[in-house]
């Protein structure tokens, strides 16, 4: 008998879901992470992943050093992120803990890649309503642009490398890059100002841009209007240093 393809696609599920209950091994998505089959496992995912990140996120947050356990915690939680993702796509918080895990991890390319995908997630997340998911995406928006500023510094350090040994086709496709980059980490800064005035994180994000790009008027604006909010902020003193402030 000849089988149809509608009854090989069905066969093809039910193996799958055979697969998924009787295997003594656990079935994984292609970044390692463990695909999550109700919500039960998804909650159980949620608090393991804040257990493994929150403290490690208030330490970066402080501008603390990680230590190795410290790293290993995060690479762990962006796991549980990356499942959580797997099964719940549309969410705000779960692509945003993965994008904050691999920035502190400093892998950029991802961070900036689920980053940029949390923030536009609050348009169709269906818990875009719930206390702290708005907060969570603008955070995006600002860490985004942290992020994207030093994909920008990359590629003007790539820029002046290949000046100088005369390789003039690199150099101009680097600071066409830098410049891309910088608008992107401008665009996103001035979301998250627009949206939290009063974010002062997101202000210094406005401020190193500006800077970057020869706005310092504008740039010192946003620096005592941060400064103002957060004195004591350790990014607050180091961008006080970097402008003799």
């Amino acid at each position: 008998m000849k089988l149809k393809p509608e009854m090989i696609a069905a066969g093809l599920i039910a193996g799958l879901a055979a697969l998924m209950i009787f295997s003594d091994k656990t079935v994984k998505t292609q970044s390692g992470a463990n695909i999550l089959r109700n919500v039960n496992e998804y909650q159980s995912s949620i608090n393991k992943a804040a257990e493994l990140a929150t403290t490690v996120f208030q330490k970066a947050d402080a501008g603390q050093d990680l230590n190795d356990l410290d790293k290993s915690n995060l690479e762990l939680a962006a796991k549980e992120f990356e499942a959580m993702k797997a099964y719940d796509p549309k969410s705000v918080t779960a692509v945003f803990g993965a994008g904050k895990c691999y920035m502190i991890l400093g892998d950029k390319q991802r961070a900036s890649e689920n980053l940029e995908q949390a923030y536009l997630n609050y348009q169709i997340d269906p818990s875009k309503e719930l206390d702290g998911v708005k907060d969570t995406a603008i955070e995006a928006a600002g860490l985004l642009s942290e992020v994207v500023f030093t994909q920008g510094n990359d590629s003007i350090a790539d820029y002046n490398s290949a000046s100088q040994s005369g390789d003039k086709t690199t150099a101009q496709s680097k600071q066409k890059e830098a410049q891309i980059y910088y608008k992107k980490s401008f665009d996103y800064a001035n979301i998250a100002v627009q949206q939290k005035p009063n974010g002062f994180r997101y202000l210094l994000a406005r401020c190193q841009v500006l800077l970057a790009t020869g706005n310092k008027d504008q740039a010192l604006k946003d620096f005592q209007t941060a400064k103002s909010l957060a004195p004591t902020d350790y990014k607050v003193v180091m961008f006080g240093k970097l402008l003799g402030n």
